[in-house]
């Protein structure tokens, strides 16, 4: 889950999906000179400057890309070199977030972060603060996904519960919600947010062959490195017996190397 270059390399379904919300959401941003610009979980740092930026008004003086992981963070900074460009190691649910930053932000994105955070309230609450007023926020995060019912499924094997035993930890707090959207809805209220988006939508993603599933599933594990190395391969095996054979909700395996991931996603925009 810490490893920079195995995500880096296999996350292009969340580069896809990243790149289409920006596609959809950028031109409704108001821009003005001299705007810095907060990426919530950039990950090692690939989003951040190569979909990000590029999409940005080059009047942007500063974009930061904050993470809570400091491989990520080392990663970043050693691969995504710009002077515009700064990664900072800090967690968007830390009580003490604001006292990191000396100034404010303008914009704040967010792209496949928020669901590993179960303080759902500091999170937002943070984002919120951490906003000049005026400022806008665009974040996409996992509702329903797949892979939470397999580490739910694997977290139930004798084999395997010494070590998935916080599994609900990694569980998007909105995976088993019946009202995801109102939830999330009456959250951003709360803290203050004026909302002009926040809705869910459906999508999919197919991996062609099991070594392309195999290595998204690792480059995401939370599990993987806790387990000893003798029984991780093991592990990976049966991450792939139950996609292809356990009945998961929304998996449709369409051969012996093809499958098809749905899910759900939160998509917000809203100013302060």
């Amino acid at each position: 889950m810490h490893k920079a270059t195995l995500y880096e390399t296999n996350n292009s379904m969340q580069q896809l999906d990243a790149a289409k919300l920006l596609s959809q959401y950028i031109d409704q941003f108001k821009w003005t000179d001299n705007e810095s610009v907060l990426d919530v979980g950039c990950g090692p740092g690939n989003v951040t400057s190569k979909l990000l930026l590029p999409n940005l008004p080059k009047s942007v003086v500063k974009l930061v890309g904050l993470d809570v992981s400091p491989n990520m963070i080392k990663h970043a900074k050693n691969h995504h070199t710009n002077p515009k460009l700064e990664f900072v190691v800090a967690n968007i649910a830390d009580q003490n977030l604001e006292s990191i930053f000396l100034a404010k932000f303008n914009k704040i994105f967010s792209f496949y972060c928020l669901h590993w955070v179960q303080d759902q309230r500091q999170a937002i609450s943070n984002i919120y603060n951490l906003l000049m007023p005026g400022g806008e926020v665009l974040l996409l995060l996992n509702a329903f996904n797949p892979i939470y019912d397999l580490y739910e499924k694997l977290s139930r094997k004798p084999k395997w519960t010494e070590y998935t035993q916080d599994v609900a930890r990694f569980i998007s707090p909105y995976h088993h919600s019946k009202h995801p959207i109102s939830e999330m809805t009456a959250l951003l209220q709360s803290v203050g947010f004026n909302i002009h988006h926040c809705d869910s939508n459906t999508s999919s993603y197919s991996y062609r062959t099991v070594s392309d599933l195999r290595q998204a599933l690792t480059s995401v594990n939370p599990f993987l490195e806790r387990i000893p190395s003798t029984l991780q391969d093991d592990f990976m095996n049966d991450c792939i017996d139950v996609v292809f054979n356990g009945n998961l909700r929304e998996v449709f395996p369409l051969d012996e190397q093809t499958v098809r991931f749905n899910y759900t996603q939160i998509i917000v925009f809203a100013r302060k």
